[in-house]
């Protein structure tokens, strides 16, 4: 069952800021609008698996695996460069090496044990073809290379990336051989099975799974940071509305890694996602060019939106890239605001209570051409850069947009 919520968007050139006191003070914020309807349909609980209630990433990573299958080992990850003629080098060096195995784990150990003896740990060139030619690398070359190497024998293989405890970042694989799943860590010769729940492994903590694990009409899914994430959005739609689960998991990371289609215009996020926008890398900042609206369940616990603005903690998460207008909740903001690289933005509204609007707080919006801020909050210089040559602040406590849910 979903609940529908009804969304209106009053035709902002007829609303009067507050403080005016007559119509001739009247001043419009953006262009004319038609009053529009939109129906939004937000998904229910459905009794899935909550990856968060699990007592570890590495118990994720096992339900992810199991559930996935092969399948979702048989490709190269995208982070992977690798030329074609390179690929056949090292596919003919491999087919070599395991001739006369009988299975894929037999195929599996000799690859194991010819990278480990004979690449040399040292920084350098990553690329797995790099670090087959010179025979050396440091872990995320040891884990690629083996990735590949695994590959060219249709062993199935990905590379993970996370944390080896208590040293810091590290990248070593998951592969499956024979229908079971291995965990192995060519850097420091480890092999472990997957099914082994002794806390032989504990030490390599996974953040981020370098794969496509499923995939449905709108979206495919990947493992980042604790969490079942949209690492895509398809075309074809200009509404989306994210799903509650796939394959009987609950979807909670909307945190694409490679691709959104220009075709959405409006996000729907319901209850169960709990990260939006990779911290770091402002990936659907990046990535949704076409992002005119986000709106988030009011039954969200952790997330909530207001004009098109993601909040988090009280503080913004996300602003929909091809905004036009947006009112701001009272936030501090700074060079670290997100208030950035918005090409489509045209006005912003500052609440009361907004203490102070930073140096390069709001940077590179062309087409801003108005501020309203209210009164007591102090604009420091350079605040406004990057924006349109007739930019102006307007002073008064402009609120209140009409905006209703029912």
């Amino acid at each position: 069952m979903k609940k529908n919520y009804t969304l209106l968007t009053f035709a902002l050139s007829t609303v009067l800021f507050a403080a005016c006191t007559s119509d001739s003070d009247r001043l419009d914020i953006v262009p004319d609008n038609q009053e529009s309807v939109t129906r939004i349909e937000f998904p229910e609980s459905d009794g899935s698996r909550d990856l968060s209630t699990m007592s570890s990433t590495i118990a994720m990573a096992r339900v992810l695996f199991i559930k996935a299958g092969r399948e979702a080992a048989t490709t190269l990850g995208r982070h992977i460069e690798i030329a074609d003629n390179e690929y056949q080098e090292i596919a003919d060096f491999t087919s070599e090496l395991v001739a006369g195995c009988s299975n894929e784990l037999q195929k599996y150990n000799k690859i194991f044990s010819w990278i480990t003896a004979n690449i040399k740990y040292e920084h350098g060139d990553q690329r797995p073809y790099s670090v087959f030619t010179n025979k050396k690398g440091v872990c995320q070359g040891y884990a690629d290379l083996l990735t590949v190497m695994c590959h060219t024998q249709q062993i199935p293989c990905v590379t993970v990336n996370g944390m080896l405890v208590p040293y810091g970042g590290h990248a070593w694989n998951y592969l499956n051989c024979d229908g079971e799943w291995y965990v192995s860590d060519p850097t420091n010769k480890g092999k472990f099975r997957m099914k082994d729940t002794s806390g032989s492994y504990n030490h390599l903590v996974i953040q981020e799974i370098q794969a496509t694990l499923f995939e449905d009409e709108l979206c495919t899914y990947s493992f980042y940071n604790g969490a079942l994430n949209v690492e895509s959005i398809k075309g074809g739609n200009t509404q989306v509305v994210i799903p509650y689960s796939v394959e009987s998991i609950v979807i909670s990371s909307v945190n694409p890694t490679w691709y959104v289609s220009e075709d959405v215009k409006e996000l729907y996020l319901g209850k169960n996602i709990t990260s939006v926008d990779k911290e770091g890398t402002s990936s659907l900042s990046t990535l949704a060019k076409g992002l005119e609206v986000v709106v988030v369940d009011p039954e969200n616990e952790v997330l909530e939106s207001f004009s098109n603005v993601i909040y988090r903690d009280g503080q913004m998460n996300f602003i929909a890239p091809a905004v036009s207008f947006i009112e701001l909740r009272p936030v501090e903001l700074d060079k670290e605001s997100k208030l950035k690289n918005l090409p489509k933005l045209e006005s912003i509204v500052f609440a009361p209570g907004t203490k102070s609007i930073g140096a390069w707080a709001v940077e590179y919006c062309p087409m801003l051409h108005t501020a309203y801020i209210p009164n007591d909050t102090e604009v420091h210089k350079n605040a406004f850069s990057g924006v349109a040559a007739d930019f102006q602040i307007i002073r008064g406590d402009y609120t209140n947009i009409p905006q209703i849910k029912e």
